[in-house]
Formats: structure tokens, C-alpha cells, sequence
């Protein structure tokens, strides 16, 4: 393995610690390598631990903020459902008259909070002032408008969920950006203080983890596509056999939504060589109306990867 963003911060790490423990090992007791400031093998894993609880906590943050989008989403359709049939009540019963004229415009499903809020105020001050006037509306299912002002609120609610979900995940990004920093080092120090341990030729070296790809070229993308099976209530994923004489595995990663982003990717399954070409995976989609990105990287040997087109599979409403 070696560092080609997020994703790989812990196998390589995990690499350079099965390393370090077998050349202490070799070395003895008493003769372990330690880095500058005294930093040895129980540092990094410490630093590796931290940094897998780091990364778990920015996979949370971007499922907590994916599903209060899904949320959203779904009320924001219910909203508009009762609002149009207000509107198709007004109209019916107070055509011409002054109560249509004070009908607000339908927001869309796609509009920012404020301005999605704002007619469905006007239009539950509006539906209040009808009752008041003598005859009361009740929508389909004996909704009133007591039910429309209580999913006002309750989206009001979620969008508070949704923005503390994007404040947190920028922390959790900060924090797991800050180890992976302090790891970094610790990696390039090792690689460059075991040639001084060793002769020229020992398997230490020769075995030597790696923190960047080996020269060579970047393999082709592998054709994928992905569909949501519902009787397995999981997001089905298939590719194409990589053709590539130098494949060493297959990684499928994913991240949270319709927008892809190799920064916060999580990698899902391996799949070696010769297995079946497909996976059945509910990472990020446990909530109805959830979305998640997910893309089949080939990788090779040398530590080189490319990765397929970004398949999007969003969860049904309901199924």
C-alpha cells in the first residue's frame, strides 16, 4: 500500500507497524528502533488508533448530515403535498375572492430553507385566518392546519440537525487532517533510519513499506455500475475485470450523498483477483431517500490506482 489520500493513511500505517514489530523483534530487546524525540512503535499505534476513531467519526458526521438531508427532503415533499391541496381548497371554495389572492406562490423542493419556509408560513397564516372566518378546512386524513404548523416546525428542526451535522464534520476534518500530519513523519523517518539498522540486501529493507506508488504507469478504470435491489434492500455494484497483467486488488469506496469526494472517501470492501465482480453494500444508505457515491478503484502492485466513474444509488421513499 501506499499514501494516495484519506482512504490509506491506515493500511499503510498498519504496514509500517507489522514492520517496526518484526525489526524490533529481530533486534532484541533493549535495541528496538526509536525515532527522534523518542518516538517508538507504541506512539504510532497510539497515533493509528486515534486516527481510525477520527476517521469513524467523520463517516458519522457525513451519514448524520446525509440522512437529515434525506429528511429534509421527504418533508419538504409531504409540505408540499398539503400545500397544494390548500391551495386546490382555497381556490375551490374562495375563488375570485380575496382569500385566493393572498395564496402564496409553491416553493420548490430544491429551495434553500428560507425561502421554502417562507410561503409555507404565509400559507399556514393564511389557512388560520380562514378557519377563523367561520369555515374550517381539513385536507385528505382530517389534516388541519395544527398538523401543518407542527411539520413546519419539525423541518425547522431538521435543518438545525443538518447545519450542526456540517459544522461538527468540518471539525472531525480538522482533526483527522491534524494525525494524519503527525503520522506522516513518523513514516518518512522509519523508511529513511532502517537502512542504518541493516546490511545492504536484508529483508528489512527489501520489505520496506512504501509511502508513495512505485514509478509505473496508472491502470486503466474499469467499467461499474450500480442500481438499488430492493429485495436485498442494498445498493448492487458490478464492474468489469480489470485487464491489467499487475492487479493486485480491487477497492470499492464510498462517500455519503450525490457528490463524490476523495478526500472524505471510506473504502467499503477488497476484492482480490478472481473473486466475483460484485458487491452488496448498504454504506450510506440504511435511511429511505439516503444517497450514496460510490466508485471501483483498480489497483496494482505498484501501489498505482484509478478509480471508475462515480455511481450515485439513492435509496427509495418507499418500497
Amino acid at each position: 500500500m501506499a499514501i494516495s489520500g484519506p482512504s490509506s493513511y491506515i493500511p499503510t500505517t498498519n504496514e509500517f507497524i507489522a514492520h517496526w514489530e518484526s525489526v524490533n523483534a529481530d533486534l532484541g530487546v533493549g535495541n528496538e528502533v526509536t525515532l527522534a524525540g523518542g518516538v517508538g512503535i507504541a506512539d504510532l499505534t497510539a497515533l493509528r488508533n486515534s486516527l481510525q476513531a477520527q476517521r469513524d467519526a467523520v463517516e458519522g458526521t457525513l451519514n448524520g448530515q446525509e440522512i437529515a438531508s434525506a429528511t429534509i427532503k421527504q418533508q419538504k415533499g409531504s409540505l408540499i403535498e398539503r400545500f397544494q391541496q390548500l391551495a386546490a381548497n382555497v381556490r375551490a371554495l374562495y375563488g375570485g375572492q380575496p382569500f385566493e389572492a393572498a395564496l402564496p406562490d409553491q416553493p420548490g423542493p430544491s429551495d434553500a430553507e428560507s425561502k421554502f419556509l417562507k410561503p409555507m408560513v404565509d400559507a399556514l397564516n393564511l389557512w388560520t385566518r380562514i378557519n377563523a372566518s367561520g369555515t374550517p378546512i381539513t385536507l385528505v386524513d382530517t389534516y388541519d392546519d395544527g398538523d401543518f404548523s407542527d411539520a413546519i416546525d419539525a423541518l425547522r428542526v431538521e435543518y438545525i440537525t443538518w447545519t450542526k451535522a456540517g459544522s461538527d464534520l468540518k471539525i472531525a476534518r480538522a482533526q483527522r487532517n491534524k494525525l494524519q500530519d503527525e503520522i506522516y513523519p513518523i513514516l518518512k523517518q522509519y523508511r529513511q533510519i532502517i537502512p542504518g539498522k541493516f546490511a545492504a540486501g536484508s529483508v528489512f529493507i527489501e520489505t520496506l513499506p512504501r509511502l508513495s506508488p512505485l514509478p509505473g504507469a496508472t491502470p486503466k478504470a474499469v467499467n461499474a455500475s450500480g442500481v438499488w435491489d430492493a429485495a436485498e434492500a442494498k445498493a448492487r455494484l458490478t464492474w468489469e475485470a480489470s485487464d491489467n497483467a499487475d492487479l493486485k486488488e480491487y477497492q470499492v469506496r464510498y462517500t455519503p450523498g450525490d457528490d463524490y469526494d476523495e478526500d472524505d472517501e471510506a473504502v467499503v470492501a477488497t476484492i482480490l483477483p478472481g473473486s466475483p465482480l460484485e458487491l452488496l453494500t448498504d454504506a450510506g444508505l440504511t435511511q429511505p431517500g439516503a444517497s450514496s457515491s460510490f466508485k471501483v478503484y483498480v489497483i496494482v502492485n505498484t501501489g498505482n490506482e484509478k478509480g471508475s466513474a462515480t455511481m450515485v444509488i439513492t435509496r427509495p421513499v418507499e418500497e
